[in-house]
């Protein structure tokens, strides 16, 4: 009606008029719908509920894990086989509360508050576990406990590699690098499928493994440098000259030690991946 009458008026124009009446009936229907995606959809995930007051929180185990997602939770699922105490705190509520139902003692907090690792029994404890998959609240929590407590061992997750040089360069030795290990087993499987031996596949993994993380230890504190990039190129053409060599020895008729004692162990010892 409104329409109607400012074009019968002058005061708009019926070409423009015509697709004011379509926006205003397409608004009209979407509109309903739009609420339902909210109230189901929307609102479950970034509703408006307060937050809930952190656990009390009581530790004493030699073990902290902070954070305990998918993967904080296979690094608990060893240490309860080896029948290891830990005490877990998670940040999020909804993940806590899942985690209770399938009977995991699980406290709801965050990690990088002193009050809460102090209740957590840091200053007993020998390992912190930091399995948080945000970055920035990971390096907060190392500083920390570098602070307080630096007697604790840290191992930390990082998410991607860039994670792994800001961890190092603040001081934590054991770095673990989400995806690695995963993309290295299906590398070495690949080569099986090529073709490859066993042994011989294996092998190229632990010599990349070990030229990998002596290289990221070595770009810890340059990653923001001018010339980062042309270090990148430089060292891994280094690393894909040693292991080609590597292949042409091993072709060649020598020694192949990849099962031997020594680099099992420096595999399974390794402190990044």
């Amino acid at each position: 009606m409104l329409f109607s009458f400012a074009t019968g008026t002058g005061v708009i124009a019926p070409d423009t008029a015509k697709p004011l009446v379509v926006v205003v009936a397409l608004t009209m229907a979407l509109t309903p719908l739009l609420m339902l995606v909210f109230d189901r959809v929307v609102r479950p995930r970034v509703g408006t509920r307060e937050r809930p007051p952190y656990d009390e929180v009581h530790g004493g185990n030699p073990v902290i894990i902070a954070g305990f997602g998918r993967f904080g939770q296979i690094c608990a699922r060893l240490l309860t086989i080896e029948g290891i105490g830990m005490t877990v705190l998670e940040a999020d509520s909804d993940q806590v509360e899942l985690l209770r139902k399938f009977g995991r003692k699980v406290y709801y907090g965050d990690a990088s508050r002193y009050d809460l690792l102090h209740a957590a029994g840091a200053d007993s404890a020998k390992l912190l576990i930091i399995a948080i998959d945000k970055p920035e609240k990971v390096l907060e929590l190392v500083h920390t406990v570098r602070k307080h407590w630096p007697h604790l061992k840290l191992l930390a997750r990082a998410n991607q590699r860039l994670d792994a040089y800001d961890l190092l360069e603040a001081g934590v030795d054991h770095v673990y690098r989400e995806t690695f290990d995963s993309a290295l087993r299906m590398g070495v499987d690949a080569l099986v499928l090529l073709g490859r031996r066993a042994h011989q596949a294996h092998r190229v993994a632990q010599r990349f493994r070990r030229q990998d993380e002596a290289f990221m230890r070595e770009l810890a504190g340059k990653h923001r440098d001018e010339n980062f990039v042309a270090l990148v190129r430089e060292r891994n053409a280094e690393i894909e000259a040693v292991l080609k060599q590597d292949r042409v020895e091993g072709q060649e008729g020598r020694p192949d030690h990849g099962w031997d004692a020594a680099p099992l162990i420096d595999e399974v010892g390794g402190s990044e991946r």
